[in-house]
């Protein structure tokens, strides 16, 4: 009786111990870049300055993008927003975070950018997209509303509009970045 209650003590212990040290392992998460330079397997993996983590692993995509691994230590994950960016960085890599409310989980990837002006540039090329797909909406009201007057002004506004977002397009020209949204495999 008394080997059996020894064997049961030993049994969970020992099983407490590996949940524990599976408890422990970091967090993998991924991001692309269309270039690695400079980027090695154990720099750090920084998030407003802190070190967090580490990079893994770094190697070429299937598209000739850079798939980049990074273990997130265990007490960061809750704190690092889910639509959080990667920025290549000197001697590793800075997580600008998101204000997303969910958060990092397995085999998240997020969307790298070489530079800070490229992160910019992304940002605002988003914020004109949103706005003219706003106008546009705008515009279609506008031109239901003046057609059922009879008017045709409806589809000069729309010409006006179009001329607009391409003349927005070529101020904000499309990067070279071939990295992704934020999302999960």
């Amino acid at each position: 009786m008394r080997t059996r209650i020894v064997g049961t003590v030993v049994f969970f212990t020992a099983l407490a111990a590996v949940a524990l040290a599976l408890s422990q392992r970091p967090l993998s998460i991924h991001a692309r870049f269309a270039t690695g330079e400079g980027l090695a397997a154990g720099a750090p993996v920084r998030a407003q300055g802190v070190v967090v983590g580490k990079l893994a692993e770094v190697e070429l995509g299937p598209g000739g993008d850079v798939l980049v691994e990074m273990e997130i230590h265990n007490d960061a994950t809750d704190k690092i927003p889910a639509d959080s960016v990667a920025l290549l960085a000197p001697g590793g890599i800075d997580l600008i975070l998101g204000d997303a409310t969910d958060r990092i989980g397995p085999d998240t990837i997020l969307k790298g950018y070489r530079t800070l002006t490229e992160l910019r540039l992304d940002t605002a090329r988003g914020t004109v997209d949103k706005l003219l797909d706003q106008l546009q909406a705008d515009a279609e009201k506008l031109g239901k509303t003046l057609q059922e007057k009879g008017e045709k002004a409806g589809e000069v506004l729309r010409r006006e509009l179009e001329r607009l977002r391409k003349e927005l397009e070529k101020a904000l020209p499309e990067g070279k970045d071939k990295s992704t949204e934020t999302k999960s495999i």
